[in-house]
């Protein structure tokens, strides 16, 4: 999964989370000192670290290779160089400081942010995945350039500019990255034939990535890939994506997302007669009902039991379930929760069962290594197996003696098979070379493992290191499958011989597993456009697909007795389970392509049953049909990058479009077969340019990036600081005079320095706010220095006639330091010079109170939370904290310590929809001049009121700094009680309103309702040692709440204007009855 990500400015430490005493989030753990380097090239500069020298030259070079397309489906050309960063695995790009990553990342596998216009990416052991994903991202880049300057302040600066939804942009960057391809038409017709394809405005979440990529290849096949050019330069103009598609084809958005679902409608529709359902072929046993995302099954030896990876909340978890379906799926694993477990594979089949059936094994990551995880399946006592040799665990299979494990795993430059001996814990690199091997499956005798690779006809097994083959010229487009004696190629890795079992140079084999015999072989393969199970004859070589599926699978696991097969195919749009039986005996007649697998190889002697069926005008009217039958190959993947149009699939990049010293002529393009100069057309009416000017204007050419082999050369990074954002506003005032407010933003290119400027200057400086800070973030532990003033002017009404106004100011410095215990846990120190004055401005004469302190603060925080849209919506959260003012630099000074808590946790339902949270909180601060707690309603509360008789909790100047607000405590106002001691606890059952269930325009369908009931007490005070007192007499005799606070009510939530809105309307209980209703409006998220 790939995203493009629009960062907030934000300086805290760790990751914001709206919070009220503490600042909770997950940690980004550098674990590593690394030290970086970049490459140059006359479009791009890459970054990367010690080690990746060899991701780095291939990543210039494919982006090189891709930037030509890009541009010329833009027909435009960025005028500053493109920036990326790139990360040996998932863990390290995990914790980049280059972009705001959620906190749980894993299904991420790439990103472009708009400070800069940085690319992140890290490599996950495949290197054809890895030049999609650049491919990917440097659209997104363009996007941002050609759009809006390639930064966020051109944005700002610049006024309005198009809105680009996540269907156009990100089926966009996959469209030009791989044209069309069978995962996608595999989502897509699941979608059409269950009827749950939305219309195009509203493709969201993954179909906004696959859904999107279809519209594109619809507009593409239909109208011509000129088109998009079209497209994009009116959308650049009109900034309207509606009017723009109308502009260039003649069609709304709502016409053409008609237009579209009934071509899908028409090539996939007669599929269901010719093929055959996977509910029909099998059972479902793990379903939409047990999870949202249901991956990576491996069954137990005698085939009853399935565990898997599935996710309920929003977080990854390992789950068992018997296959017949007698009970319901049990948890072994809570993934993502923990140090031990932070991250479970969710791509991959990383989980592998023991030949004995009493343990599962899983690959995790815990901390700074990979590790496999031995669940005892009765007991869930779990026994870690740490693997420091590699980099990124992929998939996991144990071998049939159980004394190894074999894994797919890769060391950040290559992906290769890996065997673990459970007895001396010594690992052995079994291919050991720059081809991508995936997923090992040990042979029923334990002495050979089947793999698939893009190694093609590289067989010789640890021959190829980086140094002595340039993958960037090989093909590495398509897997076939491989087999690997096991104890030939111990110790002795140039000498072992891998059989290649498969060869097809246009369509995939992969995920191969060993039946009940040493030659009984399943695997998957799309050699007809769909993802099919297929069985091979080792002994004769002889395969036969044993499917014929309609939508097709993903993953499949075979039990030890071969009886049982599971496979994960879509059902109702989501990956399920399915159990299949006896599919080594199954004899089908060998399936016949379909439409994708016809516009690939259209001179195939099958023809997709649509074809047969379909009547002459439908065949020329439907894009998909016509340029299928038409004779024309399509081209897909890294074949869409080549100058000409008759390159046939397998062969390899020439040299010359992969030179390092090779460029296309940069003006032209290819729009189906057809070149287009652009530049020619740029310069009609045009004074000729002489060479002189060209010279200055122009790049320098390669030659200046690389070495005397065509190698670029790398460079020590070198710290430079650049703007994120600048903006600021003057006025002036009649009484104030000139007022300002300015915010300056500064860091590196990896977001490891940051600087930080914000003024708002009102009158003179006295009066005026401003701060100043820097972080360093690419250490283990995170620095931060600020210095600030702020001021308030605020009023004394004690007499209504003639009220008194001071001016409250705090100034000072400090220097904080987090320390990640690891992604959940971190220990914070602060340290801090504090000033705090108050000054009467109506009387000059009364001298003005100064107080000076020096104020540590040591906070612990632990957050285990899953995150919501709004607010978590399961796990815990808590903090605790120490903090005061121990010693005075002057006799005059307050000296007290306070120690605070706060705790939550959450609960979900109904696919996270209804959400109950409880809070407990408290806190009790000591010593002579003990702080001050006050009721406040909520927080950012818009209409407050003040309580009319306790006013403002300001009794000495220091209360400005340290008068600490207790909230949500709503029904009460301001101040309504105070102390030095107070226990909240808060419960909060979160749930959409009817509206937001239905279709409707934005405001409705993120309008969510909240039923709430607050308890608090404040107690004690200064100068006094009093007791929490829970009742006191009224007037009548009646007992009623004293120091305990009640509230309870309802609220609404939305977003009005881009921000949080809450309304919350509440009653307070005084142990008899009710009061009058507080309504309380505010902005803001909660707890």
């Amino acid at each position: 999964m790939l995203l493009c990500v629009l960062l907030a400015a934000g300086v805290s430490l760790p990751e914001p989370a709206q919070a009220q005493y503490f600042r909770f989030g997950k940690n980004k753990v550098h674990y590593e000192d690394r030290t970086w380097f970049y490459l140059e090239s006359r479009h791009f500069t890459v970054f990367h670290h010690d080690g990746a020298d060899h991701l780095a030259q291939f990543t210039i070079r494919a982006a090189e290779e891709a930037y030509e397309q890009v541009a010329g489906m833009f027909n435009f050309r960025p005028r500053n160089s493109l920036s990326i960063i790139v990360y040996e695995d998932h863990g390290d790009f995990s914790v980049t400081n280059a972009v705001n990553l959620p906190a749980f990342s894993d299904g991420i596998g790439g990103v472009t942010e708009l400070f800069k216009n940085r690319i992140a990416i890290p490599f996950t052991g495949d290197f054809r995945t890895f030049r999609h994903v650049i491919h990917h991202e440097l659209v997104h880049a363009m996007v941002n350039e050609y759009f809006y300057e390639g930064t966020l302040q051109a944005i700002i600066s610049g006024g309005p500019r198009a809105r680009i939804p996540l269907w156009f942009n990100e089926g966009l960057a996959e469209y030009a990255a791989l044209g069309w391809d069978t995962r996608s038409d595999m989502f897509v017709r699941e979608a059409i034939l269950s009827d749950h394809l939305a219309p195009i405005p509203e493709l969201r979440g993954f179909f906004a990535y696959r859904g999107g990529q279809s519209v594109w290849d619809y507009v593409a096949e239909q109208y011509g890939e000129e088109k998009i050019g079209e497209i994009l330069s009116r959308l650049r103009t009109m900034r309207n994506v509606n009017a723009a598609f109308e502009r260039s084809i003649g069609l709304t958005l709502e016409q053409l997302s008609s237009r579209w679902h009934r071509a899908l409608r028409e090539i996939h529709f007669p599929e269901v007669a010719a093929r055959e359902n996977m509910g029909d072929l099998g059972q479902a046993v793990v379903t939409p009902k047990d999870g949202l995302y249901n991956v990576s099954p491996t069954l137990s030896p005698l085939g009853d039991r399935v565990a898997y990876v599935s996710t309920t909340q929003g977080l990854f978890d390992v789950y068992m379930k018997p296959t017949d379906g007698s009970s319901g799926p049990v948890r072994l694993i809570a993934g993502q929760t923990s140090r031990d477990f932070e991250a479970l594979p969710i791509l991959t089949p990383g989980l592998a069962w023991s030949p004995d059936g009493s343990r599962i094994a899983v690959a995790v990551r815990r901390g700074e290594v990979e590790s496999i995880a031995l669940v005892d399946v009765r007991t869930q006592m779990v026994q870690h197996l740490d693997v420091p040799s590699v980099e990124q665990i992929l998939s996991l299979s144990w071998s049939p003696t159980g004394n190894q494990i074999a894994m797919g795993a890769s060391n950040g430059v290559q992906s290769d098979i890996h065997v673990l001996d459970l007895t001396s814990g010594a690992v052995h690199n079994l291919t050991n070379d720059i081809f991508s091997d995936h997923e090992p499956s040990w042979r029923p005798d334990g002495g050979a493992l089947v793999f698939h690779s893009d190694r093609n006809t590289h067989t010789r097994l640890g021959r190829h290191s980086a140094s002595d083959i340039d993958i960037f010229q090989e093909d590495f487009g398509r897997y076939d499958i491989y087999e690997i004696p096991y104890e030939a190629s111990l110790g002795s890795h140039s000498y072992a011989e891998a059989r290649r079992l498969t060869r097809n140079t246009t369509w995939d084999a992969y995920s191969a597993r060993y039946g009940a015999g040493n030659n009984d072989l399943f695997y998957i393969a799309d050699y007809n456009g769909v993802p099919n199970i297929h069985y091979m004859d080792l002994t004769s070589g002889a395969s036969r697909a044993v499917t014929d599926l309609d939508v097709g699978v993903m993953q499949i696991a075979v039990s030890k007795n071969g009886q049982s097969m599971a496979a994960v195919s879509l059902l109702e749009g989501v990956p399920s389970i399915y159990l299949l039986r006896d599919m080594a005996g199954r004899r089908i007649p060998r399936p016949a392509p379909n439409i994708w697998a016809q516009r690939v190889a259209p001179d195939s002697l099958d023809q997709a049953p649509v074809a047969r069926l379909a009547h002459e005008s439908l065949k020329a009217q439907n894009p998909f049909l016509r340029n299928s039958i038409a004779g024309i190959a399509y081209r897909r993947g890294r074949d869409r990058l080549l100058p000409t149009a008759d390159r046939t699939p397998g062969d390899s990049l020439s040299l010359a479009s992969s030179d390092p010293g090779f460029r296309p002529e940069a003006a032209d393009s290819m729009f189906g077969g057809v070149r287009v100069d652009f530049e020619s057309l740029r310069n009609i009416g045009r004074r000729p340019v002489s060479k002189e000017v060209q010279a200055l204007s122009e790049p320098e050419e390669n030659r200046a990036y690389v070495d005397e082999n065509g190698t670029y050369v790398p460079r020590r990074y070198k710290l430079r600081f650049s703007p994120d954002i600048v903006t600021g506003a003057a006025g002036y005032d009649a009484l104030y005079g000139v007022q300002g407010v300015t915010q300056m933003l500064f860091s590196d290119m990896l977001g490891d320095h940051r600087v930080s400027i914000s003024t708002n200057l009102l009158l003179d400086l006295r009066n005026s706010d401003y701060i100043f800070s820097y972080e360093y973030l690419g250490g283990r532990a995170d620095w931060a220095v600020s210095t600030f003033h702020f001021s308030r002017l605020l009023a004394d009404f004690e007499d209504l006639s003639s009220p008194t106004y001071f001016r409250y100011r705090q100034f000072g410095g400090r220097v904080a330091v987090q320390w990640p215990l690891d992604k959940f846990r971190r220990i914070e120190f602060e340290t801090g010079v504090l000033g705090v004055s108050q000054a009467d401005i109506t009387d000059v004469a009364r001298p003005s109170r100064t107080r000076t302190l020096l104020v540590p603060s040591l906070t612990f925080t632990r957050d285990k939370t899953v995150p919501g849209f709004l607010h978590p919506v399961g796990g815990s959260r808590f903090a605790a904290s120490l903090s005061g003012s121990p010693v005075s630099p002057r006799r005059d000074n307050i000296l007290f310590g306070t120690v605070l808590v706060d705790a939550r946790t959450y609960f979900s339902a109904a696919g996270n929809r209804l959400v109950w949270a409880l809070r407990l909180a408290g806190a009790s601060s000591f010593g002579p001049d003990k702080q001050v707690f006050y009721s406040s309603g909520v927080q950012n509360w818009i209409n407050n009121k003040f309580d009319d008789i306790n006013g403002f909790p300001i009794e000495d100047v220091t209360d400005f700094v340290f008068a600490t607000p207790v909230m949500p405590l709503r029904g009460f106002d301001i101040n309504a009680a105070n102390g030095s001691n107070f226990a909240l606890f808060n419960a909060e059952f979160r749930f959409p309103l009817a509206a937001s269930l239905l279709p409707g325009p934005l405001f409705l369908s993120r309008l969510h309702g909240v039923t709430f009931l607050d308890v608090g007490g404040l107690w004690g005070g200064r100068g006094t040692t009093g007791s929490f007192q829970l009742t006191s007499k009224d007037v009548d005799g009646r007992s009623r709440l004293d120091d305990l606070l009640i509230g309870s009510g309802f609220g609404a939530r939305t977003f009005l204007l881009g921000f949080p809105v809450r309304v919350d309307v509440a009653w307070p209980f005084d142990g008899i009855s009710f009061g009058e209703r507080t309504t309380h409006i505010s902005v803001g998220l909660d707890f």
